[in-house]
């Protein structure tokens, strides 16, 4: 044998692959939750399975993710409600497997069963689940492998290898169970279907006096055309027994007899005159057919033109109309066939049918792609327009449609003359069995009878030229009988009403009598005078709607399917009651939300004097406003109908309004330029830039006019929001709040006192980013749109209305659940947390009124529990914690006492927080706050705390920034510039410390300098702030101060040290032409100082008192400007005596320094704006101010000007308020000191700032 040889071979290529080289089914996830989809025979599947299933199989709602259990007690199977079918049915296998291999009791391998674990057990049910799944083309990998995976012990799987012979043959049993049973059900179905086969048969003679209308059951129309083309002369004598000897079931429903109408769809049609058998769905989809509907039909539609393989049409196949014109050649109908024809549906374009028939056209079309040469016409709005399809875009060929009018215009000629002779012949003899009527029976006159064919087309076309062509032909035909005497926009959904309405209206106004012979010819022959009694009673009727201003309303569920002949054809619901009929519209309009596409849905109709509109359409879940009533005079004239609309808009909601209006002038240059652009490239070219870039010349210049679009073309019909319509007819209420869920991502907004408070979320309810849209003065729809285009939405993309106060809480709950996951990653042990926080509150707690925190714990808890007992309460306190501003010192005037409980229970949060606050708990005249909390809510005071603690942490930092931003020292200096325009030319002074200074730089430079004018200006600089953040001014330009200008500068006017340094330049300068004046801005400084002082002197007393602080410092302006002043000097130097008291305490009695006596700082305050007040001069008179004295009352001021302290604001009166109470407390402390000198004088307690 020998060793086997081997040799080495350098550099050899191993070849390898990346990723993105790959293809393929992606390999499935592993934990996916629950599978998606349907099953082909999903019913017959589950009722096989329910069939070879060991124990019954129900259906519930379980608790928890469970999707199904067996229950080895009950011996039975539940599946969770409400899954998709392949998760219904993956689940049903698993649990029948259960069932099958480890009941005990079922199974006879009891120890096998004992010796298998859980894991085992799980994956073999799963293993046999996913076997049948696959062998009947259910997909379940994607669930099944991360299940098994997830029950199997370790990567090698051994549960699943030690079971395969087990799921080999429980999976087995299985599928031939199950497909035994499917192969009964569905013999049975076929059996019950073969059973329920039905047509209908119209039996005739040629005039119609003899008919039988008969139900067929057990033939379909085929069989039934098959078995009448085999009948002999004998079974032609009876019918209805030829068809039962053949197996059939038949019922005669109505025939020459019947005085009951219906409506039915005929199948086929036997002539017992001539024999003649007609295929009636053969007969309507004839070409003649087909092309009636196309062009007469009452709905929007589209056919498709393809020239014939003949010899004159073979040379022109796909050549455009260039070379047409060129050789002479007339788009004719001649060569062409009509090849496919379909609804149009609402906003389809040409271009449209173009590209759906080039990339994905229907199934049932016949024809090649959509080519040139080929031809589309449209019918729209009643009107027929032909479009050659040409090398690019469309050309219109009017003579196309003329001929083809034309040719069916003769058709209809053809049949108008042989109706009016049959109809001649019945009124002749309808007249000879009533000969005592006389003249009133007679026949409509030709022309007249014409001239009505001519105005009805589609009506009498379809029901005297081809009376079957349509199975509801009888109505039809009826209505067109009676549509001289049916009030204008009345319709009748069947041919019984329509019958009975007609034999009403004879009956009753004119006494006809009703017969046999009346109900196929009569009703257009009836006389003259009996026509004009009906019409004059119509006319009467409505001449009274007008008069009592009648209108009605109607619903339909579904517009798309309301003119289709089908089962699920929607019905029209009539209403008298408006609030009956938005009821309605709103239980149809919840069912829109699952449609996307742009068809018009649900419906609100209304019937103003028997005219009757749509108002609004349901259409991709907004409600659109249809504009036609605004055509109907009767409409606009109606109070009723203007009131409903306003009723509408209020209670219903209006989101969009269909407009009409031709393109713009840019809209059209667009159009062409697109079209230029398609024909270039279509055209083969490789590069168009040169092209496209001369392209608005050859627009200018006219050489574009074969591009233009046509009239139709130039016509738009859009949905345009209600807030961007000019509505002159009813007023639209701008909601509070709104809320959408648009693209990818949710979007809120609502009113506030700025504007518009907004938010952004994803898909996952995670904040994006928010803000407040600062413009009150728009819309929230405008201010909706300015805030989705900020974030690349469009008011074009859809938008799906959703619940804001749902949304709300879906995004609250997201952010608690994430802050306590944040908590949880950050968080210590438990019992570490709450301690810390206890010891850390022990040491910056302020005790109330002699009590600790721990006290008021101990309180709040004995409170608690008294509660809980009293109301029987079934929860368990764990534990009580001081929280809020209070627990760390950071408290303010009027701040409640907050205590956080942690709670044991299935009590909600809420009901107890109802229940502990109810008493308005008080500890030392301070009110508590109780917030339980509990887990799996709020959570523990383990996860909550420190939430607290973060947020108090913020609350701190941003009050130590506060303090540190109102102390930054601002330094205000002059600058002196040779040229004020421009700093830069000649000289320019900086930093100048005095007036006096800067007037003598500023007198300094000589005149003859040609730079500029002289100027000086101010200069305010920040601490901690970059040079270039400075706010600098010229004051003086030339010789003139202008002071005006310095209303659009308030960081010059609000401070106090830039006035004065104002005013002083303007006292420097008396020579120099003032214009405006300081005094407003000095007047608003000294107020707000005083209201300052007023605050940080008695908190407590200000807050009490003061409602609109900002009220406060205009009114104190107020008075300061017109010298009512009185009070002011009065509370200062109260202010001052006060202060000088204290300090002396602070000083002899506690030691302290002048300088550190807080006393005698605030006395300096209100002792320097008493001199400024003295040194303010006011522009009102002082002898006008005589009569303003204040006296004091019984401690009340009191100025004699009633009425305008009634015109005051509430915050108005807070100084002269508490001055009358300061006055009283000092005159009582300076009498009793004068009757008890020997009395220690008492230092006050700590004011809080």
């Amino acid at each position: 044998m020998g060793l086997p040889s081997v040799c080495d071979i350098s550099k050899c290529k191993a070849l390898h692959f990346d990723l993105s080289q790959t293809d393929g089914k992606e390999l499935p996830d592993i934990g996916v939750n629950e599978l998606s989809g349907s099953v082909e025979d999903y019913e017959d599947f589950m009722q096989a399975l329910t069939e070879v299933s060991p124990v019954p199989i129900t259906y519930e709602d379980i608790e928890g993710e469970a999707k199904g259990y067996f229950h080895t007690t009950d011996h039975r199977i539940a599946i969770q409600e409400g899954m998709s079918q392949s998760q219904t049915v993956k689940t049903a296998i698993h649990e029948v497997a259960h069932a099958k291999l480890h009941d005990r009791e079922r199974n006879q391998d009891i120890d096998a069963i004992l010796d298998k674990d859980r894991n085992t057990k799980e994956v073999e049910a799963e293993s046999v689940a996913y076997t049948v799944c696959q062998h009947f083309g259910i997909d379940t990998s994607d669930y099944s492998f991360g299940y098994i995976a997830g029950w199997s012990s370790d990567r090698d799987m051994k549960e699943l290898k030690s079971s395969l012979d087990t799921i080999r043959k429980t999976a087995s049993e299985l599928i031939t169970g199950i497909e035994d049973r499917l192969t009964e059900l569905q013999k049975d179905r076929l059996a019950e279907q073969e059973q329920n086969k039905e047509s209908i048969l119209l039996i005739q003679n040629d005039d119609l006096t003899q008919y039988s209308l008969v139900s067929v059951v057990g033939m379909d129309r085929q069989e039934l055309m098959d078995i009448l083309s085999a009948m002999s002369e004998d079974d032609k004598l009876s019918i209805q027994a030829y068809l039962e000897s053949k197996g059939a079931w038949t019922t005669e429903i109505a025939n020459e007899d019947t005085k009951e109408f219906g409506e039915y769809h005929l199948d086929v049609c036997y002539n017992t005159d001539t024999e003649e058998l007609v295929d009636m769905k053969e007969r309507k989809e004839s070409p003649a057919n087909r092309e009636a509907q196309l062009l007469f039909g009452s709905e929007d539609r589209f056919g498709i033109y393809q020239l014939k393989d003949t010899e004159e049409a073979r040379d022109i196949h796909f050549m455009g109309m260039d070379y047409l014109e060129s050789k002479g050649i007339a788009v004719t109908k001649e060569n062409y066939d009509l090849i496919y024809t379909a609804p149009l549906e609402e906003g389809t374009s040409l271009e449209d049918i173009y590209t759906r028939f080039n990339i994905a056209h229907p199934a049932d079309f016949r024809g090649h792609s959509l080519s040139v040469s080929d031809v589309v016409v449209l019918h729209q709005n009643g009107e027929n327009t032909s479009h050659y399809v040409d090398s690019f875009g469309y050309r219109e060929v009017p003579e196309f449609t003329k001929k083809l009018m034309a040719e069916h215009t003769k058709e209809q000629a053809t049949v108008i003359d042989e109706t009016t002779e049959i109809l001649s012949e019945i009124a002749q003899e309808h007249a000879n069995d009533e000969p005592d009527r006389g003249n009133e029976v007679f026949l409509v006159n030709y022309n007249e009878w014409r001239e009505v064919s001519t105005l009805d087309f589609e009506q009498n076309y379809f029901a005297i030229g081809d009376p079957y062509a349509d199975g509801d032909f009888r109505l039809l035909h009826l209505q067109n009988q009676i549509k001289d005497i049916t009030p204008a926009g009345v319709h009748y959904d069947t041919y019984e009403e329509a019958a009975a309405a007609l034999y009403e209206a004879e009956r009753e106004m004119a006494n006809m009598p009703f017969n046999k012979e009346n109900n196929i010819g009569s009703y257009m022959v009836t006389g003259r005078t009996q026509l004009e009694r009906i019409m004059e009673a119509r006319q009467l009727q409505k001449h009274m709607d007008i008069e009592n201003d009648k209108v009605s309303y109607y619903v339909i569920a579904d517009l798309s399917t309301w003119a289709e002949n089908s089962p699920e054809r929607s019905k029209l619901e009539r209403f008298d009651s408006i609030s009956e009929a938005m009821e309605a519209f709103q239980a149809y309009r919840g069912k829109d939300a699952q449609y996307s596409d742009d068809k018009a849905r649900t419906t609100f109709g209304v019937s103003v004097h028997g005219i009757e509109f749509d108002v609004i359409h349901v259409k991709n879940n907004e409600n659109v406003l249809s504009l036609d009533f605004t055509h109907s005079s009767e409409a606009k004239e109606s109070k009723h109908f203007m009131d409903d609309l306003q009723t509408l808009s209020d209670s219903i909601g209006i989101d969009k309004v269909r407009v009409h209006r031709d393109m713009t002038p840019e809209e059209v240059k667009d159009f062409v330029k697109q079209r230029f652009e398609h024909q270039l490239k279509q055209g083969g070219l490789d590069d168009i830039s040169l092209y496209m870039s001369r392209f608005d010349t050859f627009y200018e210049q006219g050489k574009m006019e074969k591009l233009m679009p046509t009239a139709n073309q130039k016509h738009i019909e859009e949905d345009v929001p209600i807030t961007e319509w000019d509505n002159p007819y009813f007023e639209v209420k701008e909601p509070e709040q709104m809320a959408f869920s648009i693209k990818d991502k949710f979007v809120s907004i609502q009113t506030c006192t700025e504007g518009y408070d907004y938010s952004v979320f994803d898909t996952d309810y995670k904040l994006i980013d928010g803000g407040v849209y600062d413009n009150p003065d728009i819309s929230i729809h405008a201010a909706l749109k300015d805030i989705l285009e900020d974030f690349g939405l469009s008011g074009q993309d859809k938008r799906i209305s959703v619940d804001y106060e749902e949304l709300m809480e879906k995004t609250e709950a997201v952010e608690r659940e994430h802050l306590n996951e944040r908590i949880r990653e950050e968080v210590p042990e438990a019992d570490n947390v709450v301690a810390d926080f206890k010891a850390k509150t022990e040491e910056l707690f302020n005790g109330i009124n002699g009590q600790t925190q721990d006290d008021i714990e101990q309180t709040v808890w004995a409170y608690l529990q008294s509660k809980i007992d009293e109301y029987e309460i079934d929860v368990e306190l764990v534990d009580v914690v001081v929280s809020g501003s209070r627990c760390r010192g950071l408290e303010k005037a009027g701040s409640d006492l907050d205590v956080v409980v942690e709670y044991k229970g299935r009590e909600h949060e809420d009901d107890l927080f109802n229940a502990f606050n109810e008493d308005g708990l008080m500890i030392g005249g301070i009110k508590v706050d109780i917030n339980p909390i509990t887990e799996g809510r709020t959570g523990t005071l383990a996860t909550y705390l420190p939430g607290v603690e973060s947020y108090l942490a913020e609350k701190q930092a941003m009050q130590k920034a506060s303090a540190l931003e109102a102390i930054s020292e601002k330094t205000v200096t002059l600058t002196v510039a040779e040229c004020g325009e421009f700093h830069s030319l000649g000289e320019f002074h900086e930093n100048i410390a005095s007036v006096e200074e800067a007037i003598a730089v500023w007198k300094s430079i000589p005149p003859e300098r040609m730079n500029g004018i002289p100027s000086i200006g101010i200069n305010i600089h920040t601490e901690g702030t970059e040079h270039y953040e400075d706010v600098e001014m010229d004051i003086l330009s030339g010789k003139v101060i202008d002071l005006e200008v310095l209303d659009y500068v308030p960081d010059i006017t609000d401070d106090p040290k830039a006035i004065e340094v104002i005013a002083e330049l303007i006292d420097k300068l008396p020579d120099i032409e003032v214009r405006g004046s300081l005094e407003k801005w000095q007047a608003a400084i000294l107020a707000s100082q005083i209201d300052q002082l007023s605050y940080d002197y008695d908190t407590y007393q200000y807050q009490d008192t003061v409602e609109d602080r900002e009220a406060q410092v205009a009114n104190i302006t107020e008075d300061i400007r017109n010298g009512n002043t009185g009070y002011l000097n009065d509370f200062l130097n109260a202010v001052i005596s006060e202060g000088v008291r204290e300090g002396i305490t602070d000083i002899f009695g506690e030691g302290v320094e002048i300088d550190g006596s807080e006393a005698v700082q605030t006395a300096r305050r209100a002792k320097e704006l008493l001199d400024k007040l003295a040194e303010y001069k006011p522009l009102a008179k002082v002898e006008e101010l005589t009569e303003q004295n204040y006296n004091m009352i019984d401690n009340v001021l009191n100025n004699g000007a009633e009425k305008k302290e009634q015109e005051q604001t509430k915050g108005r009166i807070s100084i002269k308020k508490k001055l009358a109470e300061k006055k009283a407390v000092i005159e009582q402390r300076d009498k009793a000191e004068r009757t008890s000198p020997e009395k220690e004088t008492e230092k006050k307690s700590q004011r809080e700032m």
